[in-house]
């Protein structure tokens, strides 16, 4: 039958016979493993079997604050693309809450000049309650899924009241490609039931998907600015360089502090973007409702906006 979608086999003998593929004999305790190249394999090999190589955790009551991860080169964990997975919010997107740098219930938390590289799964995760994360000057290459996921834990499922998500946080001046390489549902930037983040002067290219992806509406207020987003969608003709999602709707106070269904304005302005791969959603996709956006002073190249929102949006980029 060729209708079949896509399949994952691995450990069979007689499927050796391509590079990067291998097959572990339980019994005998040996591993055959085809190397991707022309040279004599390496006389050792490494089996990474951690997925979170650095973790911080506290609580909302009781924060973890004031770290920062400063030079590192981060590397080697095991993939995680079968791991217990979850929907996050109103879009199409799922993923685990893994990654090999794991942050729940952390403040001032920094992490700068740092390389991810060679991860198979989420490189940076930032979960539940985290508050002014600054993520800033570091470069993120050949990674299975997101570079940065931020995931928070509303109350009830849609009452964002308690706070119990990922604000404040700022993602500057970081360089990444080669993104995407297991999981395609990923981006550099990912974020959902989260609010106030600020994404700011990054480059990034070559990744099979959307560059930056907004998962709902929530409680708004992002902002987005002096980008350089091409060579996305790739493998996708989904999307747009920027996409967003926003068919649930979310109680917070982060618009005037009070309680309510409308969120913040999103600020999206003066980046620089290539829709270069013919992906249906441009430059900006504003999917299934996305609202409350701003989109202006934006250089778009072989490719516009693709809007599905309600009217509460003011687009002149």
């Amino acid at each position: 039958d060729d209708s079949g979608a896509e399949w994952w086999i691995e450990n069979v003998r007689e499927e050796l016979d391509a590079p990067n593929e291998y097959f572990f004999d339980r019994g005998a305790r040996e591993l055959f493993f085809r190397p991707n190249g022309t040279s004599r394999p390496p006389a050792a090999a490494v089996v990474p079997v951690l997925a979170n190589l650095i973790e911080i955790r506290g609580t909302q009551a009781a924060p973890v604050t004031d770290i920062s991860l400063l030079g590192l080169t981060v590397t080697d964990n095991r993939p995680t693309f079968f791991d217990p997975r979850g929907n996050p919010s109103g879009g199409d997107w799922a993923l685990e809450r893994l990654g090999a740098v794991m942050v729940e219930g952390a403040e001032l938390l920094t992490v700068a000049g740092c390389t991810f590289t060679r991860l198979d799964s989420n490189a940076l995760f930032l979960s539940g309650y985290t508050r002014n994360v600054s993520i800033v000057n570091n470069t993120w290459r050949s990674l299975g899924q997101n570079a940065i996921a931020a995931w928070g834990r509303p109350h009830d499922f849609n009452n964002g009241t308690s706070g119990n998500f990922p604000r404040y946080t700022r993602v500057e001046g970081n360089w990444a490609s080669e993104l995407g390489i297991i999981q395609k549902q990923s981006s550099f930037y990912f974020q959902a039931e989260t609010a106030e983040s600020t994404i700011r002067n990054n480059v990034v290219y070559n990744i099979p998907r959307a560059a930056i992806n907004f998962n709902d509406g929530f409680g708004g207020g992002a902002q987005m600015s002096g980008n350089l987003l091409f060579n996305t969608c790739r493998e996708s003709s989904d999307h747009g360089a920027f996409n967003s999602w926003d068919r649930l709707p979310y109680i917070t106070t982060v618009r005037n502090g009070t309680p309510s269904t409308i969120p913040a304005f999103n600020n999206v302005h003066h980046n620089f973007i290539v829709a270069n791969y013919a992906a249906d959603g441009g430059c900006f996709d504003n999917d299934d409702g996305s609202s409350y956006y701003d989109i202006h002073h934006n250089l778009c190249l072989y490719g516009g906006h693709k809007s599905d929102f309600d009217g509460h949006s003011k687009i002149s980029s």
